[in-house]
């Protein structure tokens, strides 16, 4: 198992869901972390101790040598760039600024070579192997939302062409679905959980697509293992290991939050494509950096309520 020393990193997008989460782990494993993030310090990331806080916007990403200070000769071991333009809501439709993520990676790998940081890791989604067998779905429309999908796509290609012209280690982490408190973002788990608390309406396709979840605390341990023993060029599915239909974790979810309440199965039409089994499995992220998902989804799920 490749062993990469992993002491200073950088962790764009700090202040978002994923990224604060990130930055506790990091940060607890004895990694001295620049935080960069477009919003002033949040109380999470400024109690860690550890922690240097850099703000700096996407547009300004061109700047950030100049605000960085090299902890040592050796400069950061890796860049680790979750951060993104518009992952939920209906600006997932728009192509101009899903697209702009493209151009935003291709800067921040120009921003690696400049500071000679010699490791990325970038990120992708479950979304993109949708959009991979959508597109060639014969007499299906698509929907504008995949232009969310697309920019992923695009955006794994360019910045693995560009790393390597640049000389850049490369990892690709795919998330599968991510859950967990302190959560903004319109997803699936904080619908169905949101509309538990307010005792709404629970209805849903048939649920016989496959999906997982992963939670937040073990996605950041995931990119730690990724970034200490993922090797260069390589692509690493982040989820839990426990893949299926997506009727079964709805069962889970309500027994979990609200055991008396009753739902409907295939009383919303399902649009989308149904991946296989196949397309989830983690089997060479474990092999590589072995990791392994440990938040039971269950318990995953009340923590995650109790704390709405």
């Amino acid at each position: 198992m490749l062993d990469f020393p992993i002491n200073n990193v950088i962790i764009l997008g700090a202040t978002g869901f994923v990224g604060t989460y990130t930055c506790e782990y990091f940060v607890s494993q004895g990694v001295a972390v620049t935080a960069v993030g477009r919003r002033a310090i949040p109380e999470r990331l400024e109690k860690l101790e550890g922690l240097t806080y850099i703000q700096c916007d996407l547009d300004d990403i061109a700047t950030l040598p100049e605000l960085l200070e090299v902890r040592d000769s050796e400069g950061y071991d890796a860049l680790i760039n979750l951060a993104s333009r518009a992952i939920s809501g209906e600006a997932r439709k728009d192509l101009r600024t899903q697209f702009q993520n493209v151009y935003d990676t291709e800067a921040i790998l120009k921003v690696c070579k400049q500071i000679g940081c010699g490791r990325i890791l970038c990120f992708g989604s479950i979304a993109e192997r949708d959009m991979e067998q959508a597109l060639h779905l014969q007499g299906v429309g698509s929907f504008m939302t995949n232009n969310y999908a697309l920019s992923k796509l695009a955006t794994h290609y360019t910045s693995k062409a560009l790393a390597g012209d640049l000389g850049i280690d490369h990892l690709w982490l795919v998330l599968a679905n991510i859950y967990g408190p302190q959560d903004p973002n319109q997803n699936f788990i904080n619908m169905v959980l949101t509309k538990c608390k307010n005792h709404e309406p629970l209805q849903f396709t048939s649920g016989v697509q496959n999906y997982d979840f992963v939670y937040a605390t073990d996605v950041a341990r995931a990119i730690y293992d990724i970034a200490r023993h993922g090797r260069p060029f390589y692509e690493y599915f982040v989820a839990s290991g426990g893949a299926k239909p997506l009727k079964e974790f709805i069962a889970q979810i309500i027994e979990a939050v609200a055991p008396d309440a009753s739902y409907e199965l295939g009383s919303a039409p399902f649009m989308g494509v149904n991946l296989p089994l196949s397309a989830y499995d983690t089997s060479l992220t474990e092999a590589d950096t072995g990791f392994r998902a440990e938040m039971d989804f269950i318990e995953g799920i009340r923590w995650t309520f109790a704390r709405m």
